[in-house]
């Protein structure tokens, strides 16, 4: 061993740290390497085995059973040119700063917090299915109402890549039924790009709030922006998705009109666990100083203006209306700013179980489907009642 000073001296005058264990704990080796390096140059070459490798997404990473690989490596970083170090060594240093000891100390009590919110939360949630008589009752009884619907997760299941999950012939009759009564009106509302939802339901007059509440569109007319923004922030971000797009096998890049997201879907699980929260920190630390946020959905990260969200959509929408039956349905964290934003009395729906905004929820969309189909019964009832009288 070496007194500190001495060690301190070695790790400042070597041009590249090599760690190359098969199978380890924490390593603090490396992450002393980058504290010591001040002047942000130098750079660690660190097998994927090393503890730390999941924090240290910038440092080289490879195979330590590839001796042509760690070659390959050590040459990557003696030729790697001095912005790109001191950009990479800037970014390991500023996360080795955030975990400290009392990050991982707060990091495990907040699981631990979460955890019996959660279940808190899970137990008072009820099933729809117990309270569907009111739900049903008050929309027969109503004369004015309105339905927030997600889509991807609410009204189809998952598909390997986002363009795959086109609705099918069922939804679109189904959306018809409840568009075609007159005391509704029916609001897809989802994160999808506008285009794509023209392209999906332009048959239907349905009204549509795309890219989490940046665009509306009412039936027959144009789309218009209820926020002003802009582009400008999405090249560092890009490129900083692709780093771990290029790490990570199976993930893949949605651009956006106005946001940039990461999808996960398709990733090995163990990869993609030991990688997350180093992606969610890397973004949420590029995005700190703007008013870019990340928002998570399911097994995606998506960066986006946070001053627009589906709940600022969804009260543009109701402003000034006096409905008098509101239900809206949703999958996952986009739509707990929906369900926060809409009165008391709305009937909300969450698919699946977890921490939610929601009063009720849903096993999944297919149950969802049942639901709306209940509901289009009683308006196509109504209607031949009016017809016969």
């Amino acid at each position: 061993s070496f007194p500190q000073e001495s060690l301190i001296s070695l790790y400042r005058h070597s041009d590249v740290l090599l760690v190359t264990p098969l199978r380890d704990g924490m390593n603090l080796v490396c992450k002393e390497y980058i504290a010591a390096r001040t002047d942000d140059e130098g750079m660690v070459v660190i097998s994927e085995t090393t503890g730390a490798a999941s924090e240290l997404g910038e440092a080289v990473i490879v195979n330590a059973n590839d001796y042509d690989a760690i070659a390959r490596g050590l040459k990557t970083a003696l030729d790697m040119p001095r912005e790109e170090k001191i950009s990479r060594n800037k970014m390991m240093r500023r996360r080795i700063q955030r975990y400290n000891v009392e990050f991982w100390a707060s990091e495990f009590l907040n699981a631990l917090q979460r955890t019996v919110a959660e279940l808190n939360r899970s137990i008072a949630q009820r099933s729809i299915d117990k309270d569907c008589y009111l739900i049903e009752n008050s929309y027969q009884k109503a004369q004015k109402r309105v339905l927030f619907l997600d889509y991807d997760g609410t009204l189809v299941g998952f598909t390997p890549l986002p363009d795959l999950a086109k609705p099918d012939r069922d939804l679109k009759r189904l959306l018809k039924a409840l568009v075609d009564d007159p005391r509704n009106t029916v609001v897809l509302i989802s994160g999808r790009e506008r285009h794509i939802l023209d392209e999906w339901f332009q048959e239907l007059n349905l009204h549509i709030i795309a890219s989490h509440g940046l665009w509306i569109r009412y039936p027959g007319q144009e789309w218009t922006m209820t926020a002003s923004v802009d582009n400008d922030w999405k090249e560092p971000i890009r490129h900083i998705m692709e780093l771990y797009t290029d790490r990570i096998p199976g993930s893949l890049i949605e651009e956006k009109e106005y946001s940039l997201a990461w999808h996960y879907r398709q990733c090995d699980l163990d990869t993609v666990t030991a990688k997350l929260s180093e992606v969610r920190e890397t973004l949420r630390t590029i995005t700190e100083s703007e008013t870019l946020g990340v928002q998570e959905g399911h097994k995606v990260l998506e960066v986006k203006d946070m001053r627009v969200n589906k709940g600022f959509g969804a009260l543009t929408l109701i402003q000034n209306n006096n409905y008098d039956f509101i239900f809206a349905a949703g999958d996952d964290y986009t739509d707990e700013d929906l369900f926060a934003a809409l009165p008391e009395g709305a009937f909300t729906v969450k698919i699946g179980l977890g921490n939610t905004n929601a009063a009720y929820f849903l096993k999944s969309w297919r149950s969802m489907r049942l639901v709306l189909n209940k509901l289009a019964e009683i308006s196509n009832l109504s209607k031949k009642i009016s017809n016969q009288g």
